[in-house]
């Protein structure tokens, strides 16, 4: 619907990244990741992921032929499932069919395809998977290595959908194991690191202890509050200047601010997690 608004309007910007989005962000970023689970097994579930891949993956060339005539017309060549087509003057004319992209019809919105509830499962689930993805990037772990995953909710439907999609989440952020923290454990311990979600309304909790290198890891976020301090500094030096307050568009000072609150807040992370690595090495 947004790519049709866009073209509609002659705001072919917003067509192309509404596009994009979905096709990065949305089909290959997450669709596709899902889609491994169930295509490993037998059954109704399979059949249904296939079918789904297809169809999105052919509607994506269609809306993208505008954009990217050539590439998305070799990309549908390559389809095995392809049908041939024609126009209504051709038709008219009597002439046959032609297996070409340029002739398949434009999508149109579907909307009784729209799931409400669907989608906020799925966010659920993105932003569990996406935390502990973040967690194992932000301390440098193998994708290979898996560890336990703890969590703490006060809510019972959270704790059962959390039962019920647990397979899903291990396999996705390949952890070892997802289990509730009992009410004995509320309190963090020095040697965990706790990440808090709003959606869902949950607190992971992963034990540091023996899953990362304390001392290389801590040089290498020492480095990091080094680059950061820089950054920062070379930002507060830009707008201490009184020309480029006075001559600079006021959207551009803004945009320079915003950076600069931005990086001051990631080095509170950063020295967050500095502080935890140094607890587990015994303050080094």
């Amino acid at each position: 619907a947004t790519v049709e608004k866009g073209l509609a309007n002659f705001e072919l910007n917003e067509s192309a990244q509404a596009l994009y989005d979905f096709t990065w962000r949305e089909f290959c970023d997450w669709y596709i990741e899902f889609a491994k689970l169930p295509l490993k097994e037998d059954g109704p579930a399979r059949l249904q992921t296939i079918y789904t891949l297809r169809h999105v993956l052919e509607a994506i060339l269609r809306l993208g032929h505008p954009f990217m005539p050539f590439v998305t017309e070799e990309l549908w060549q390559s389809l095995p499932w392809k049908k041939p087509a024609n126009t209504p003057a051709r038709t008219r004319d009597h002439k046959p069919e032609i297996e070409t992209l340029m002739f398949q019809v434009f999508p149109v919105p579907l909307m009784g395809f729209k799931d409400t509830d669907s989608e906020h499962t799925i966010a659920a689930l993105k932003g569990i998977v996406e935390a502990i993805r973040n967690f194992r990037g932000e301390n440098n772990i193998s994708p290979k290595v898996e560890f336990a995953v703890r969590y703490k909710t006060s809510s019972n439907p959270t704790d059962s959908f959390l039962r019920l999609h647990g397979p899903d989440i291990r396999a996705l952020a390949r952890i070892s194991s997802l289990e509730r923290l009992p009410d004995s454990e509320s309190q963090a311990s020095g040697f965990e690191s706790v990440i808090p979600l709003s959606i869902p309304p949950i607190e992971l909790r992963i034990a540091l202890q023996g899953l990362v290198n304390v001392e290389e890891e801590s040089k290498r976020v020492q480095k990091q509050i080094e680059k950061l301090d820089a950054d920062i500094e070379f930002i507060r030096n830009k707008l201490s200047k009184d020309t480029l307050i006075a001559k600079a568009p006021p959207e551009m000072v803004a945009k320079e601010k915003a950076r600069e609150a931005e990086m001051l807040a990631k080095r509170k992370e950063v020295e967050a997690s500095l502080a935890r690595l140094r607890s587990l090495g015994g303050g080094k």
